[in-house]
């Protein structure tokens, strides 16, 4: 536990910024809806923001986020070590599959979109590097989370409950988490949760995830997108488990190849 008390004011235009990006083009009524925010309290974080040059008002009146939020990632480049070196991967495995694939790699109380190959697939549940994939409710997530050692599911859990995920992470206690971990990791896979893939896409969509490990230390996971009327639950580990496993295995030396460049592990 942190020996401090967080700075609201601080969390909360973290949250504000967070919710503008996500957003694309946000009016002050749709970041209220996604960080729970007092809408007075929006339109201060939204001024300060812009202020300070982080986010501006386009034509229309929306808040967009600025070029110099870019300032704010330069000081990490894991994501793009494994962009450039997984790229000749995901391209060979998604002609074979015939589905997009999409990297993920923990980042703090997400998972971190690092690279995917949706861009190349005629669907439009598209996902760009970048994306912050929530932990309890995508298959990136739970992957990853199912084969933690104690100490990390704990630091992720914890860090759940305290800071807000736009909505995102599901009404569970630690119970059901641990069972519905236990169940991924017993399987070898992880699956989209099913009211997730009906918020973001309708249910049209469903994706199944297993973890890059290296030893007993979880690196990452990768994940195959899938059409749902094409194929379901029943028929898809028959099909693609095998293989989405050989990708994975094929990941670990990129992924600490990766690490090394940025100066990692």
């Amino acid at each position: 536990m942190p020996s401090y008390n967080s700075v609201i004011a601080l969390v909360r235009g973290v949250e504000v910024l967070k919710a503008v990006s996500q957003l694309g083009e946000a009016s002050v009524g749709a970041i209220h809806g996604a960080t729970g925010i007092n809408k007075p309290t929006v339109v201060r974080m939204l001024e300060t923001l812009i202020a300070e040059g982080y986010v501006a008002k386009d034509a229309d009146g929306l808040y967009v986020t600025t070029g110099k939020t870019l300032l704010l990632s330069q000081g990490y480049d894991l994501h793009r070590r494994v962009a450039a070196l997984a790229e000749p991967l995901l391209t060979d495995a998604q002609s074979k599959l015939g589905w997009p694939l999409d990297i993920g790699l923990r980042d703090q109380d997400a998972m971190l979109v690092v690279q995917g190959s949706r861009h190349r697939a005629p669907m439009f549940f598209a996902r760009k590097p970048g994306f912050r994939a929530p932990m309890l409710q995508t298959s990136l997530g739970r992957a990853y989370l199912a084969h933690c050692d104690e100490a990390e599911k704990n630091d992720i859990l914890q860090r759940l409950g305290e800071v807000s995920s736009l909505g995102y992470e599901p009404d569970m206690d630690r119970r059901q988490v641990d069972a519905l971990l236990a169940d991924a990791k017993a399987k070898g896979f992880a699956v989209m949760d099913d009211a997730y893939s009906q918020r973001e896409c309708g249910g049209n969509f469903w994706a199944m995830a297993v973890p890059v490990l290296d030893g007993g230390k979880v690196l990452g996971a990768v994940n195959l997108m899938m059409v749902r009327h094409a194929v379901d639950l029943s028929t898809a580990p028959g099909k693609y488990l095998d293989e989405l496993k050989a990708i994975s295995a094929a990941l670990k030396p990129i992924l600490l190849e990766a690490r090394v460049r940025a100066g990692g592990e």
